[in-house]
């Protein structure tokens, strides 16, 4: 079927706002970067995170002009906070 909504230019450039700014937030600090889950000795994350995704991933592929539509940029987006939500939920504690 038809792409509802392409990523065009001026479409790129409002996603790049929105990781800028959501960047520059301070609890965002954790969600720059890929989980280094050996250095932090979270043996279990691969078992419980089949589909790793972070921030600066997701604005390093924006960049890129990876994502062919919107839905792509948010649910890669999305896909960081399912992972934390994931990662940290009571039981895994």
């Amino acid at each position: 079927g038809p792409v509802l909504y392409p990523m065009d230019e001026p479409l790129m450039r409002k996603c790049d706002a929105l990781m800028k700014n959501l960047m520059k937030k301070g609890q965002a600090v954790h969600f720059l970067r890929p989980v280094d889950w050996k250095k932090m000795g979270l043996h279990d994350y691969p078992k419980l995170i089949k589909q790793p995704m972070d921030l600066g991933t997701v604005s390093e592929r924006l960049n890129r002009n990876h994502y062919a539509r919107l839905e792509d940029f948010a649910n890669e987006t999305r896909l960081v906070w399912k992972n934390a939500f994931i990662f940290n939920a009571p039981d895994s504690l």
